[in-house]
């Protein structure tokens, strides 16, 4: 039987969720989520982009907007 990688990213967020404060959760992500856009910027710009980059960057994007589901890549969560 095969376990969908969404089943496993659930339990990841699960996690992290419980683990990490109310209050910083929001804030965390929104910084996150900038600053993995920056890696990406800088690394598309040097022309050094391998493919594990982008699937890790999509895998973690995804993961800091279930965190914050209300939040943009860089801006207020409406808490």
């Amino acid at each position: 039987m095969m376990i969908s990688p969404f089943c496993c990213r659930a339990m990841f967020i699960g996690v992290l969720v419980d683990l990490a404060g109310k209050k910083t959760q929001p804030m965390t992500a929104i910084m996150l989520q900038g600053i993995l856009f920056i890696i990406l910027f800088i690394s598309l710009e040097t022309g050094h982009s391998p493919i594990w980059l982008f699937y890790t960057a999509g895998f973690l994007l995804m993961t800091f907007k279930k965190v914050c589901p209300s939040s943009a890549a860089i801006g207020c969560c409406g808490r």
